[in-house]
């Protein structure tokens, strides 16, 4: 698929996510980099709004697929300048870590009598997924 396809549709679920808990998002920057044959750098950055409170929101994540072909989120991080957001997100960052920890089992992709035994991800102008089968 074409990177900008896939960063509108992330972008548009984010979006909906926070409006259903009352968060406005706007502006929101989606960037994704190659790391490695198996990762991904995501680099996110966007405004919130709720009521009369405002902030400039930055997330940045590794995405690693192991060797057991589980897709893990490594140190994900969100961070704002605005100082009172600044410590709000300090008293959460635990919890985000927690709801982001679960790893994306990719064997779950099985198609039987087929086994998943690796993948690897490109990171360019369009988002490949290789699966190799056996």
């Amino acid at each position: 698929a074409k990177q900008q396809e896939v960063v509108d549709a992330l972008v548009a679920i984010v979006t909906e996510s926070g409006a259903g808990q009352g968060f406005h998002l706007s502006d929101v920057d989606l960037e994704l980099t190659q790391a490695g044959p198996r990762g991904a750098h995501l680099h996110a950055a966007g405004k919130v709004r709720r009521g009369l409170l405002r902030a400039s929101l930055l997330f940045t994540t590794e995405a690693q697929l192991g060797d057991d072909l589980k897709l893990q989120l490594i140190n994900p991080r969100l961070t704002s300048r605005n100082p009172i957001i600044g410590l709000l997100l300090l008293a959460v960052r635990g919890q985000i870590r927690s709801e982001l920890a679960d790893p994306i089992d990719l064997r779950d992709l099985q198609l039987d009598p087929l086994k998943l035994v690796d993948a690897q991800f490109e990171v360019g102008e369009r988002l490949r997924l290789r699966l190799e089968y056996k």
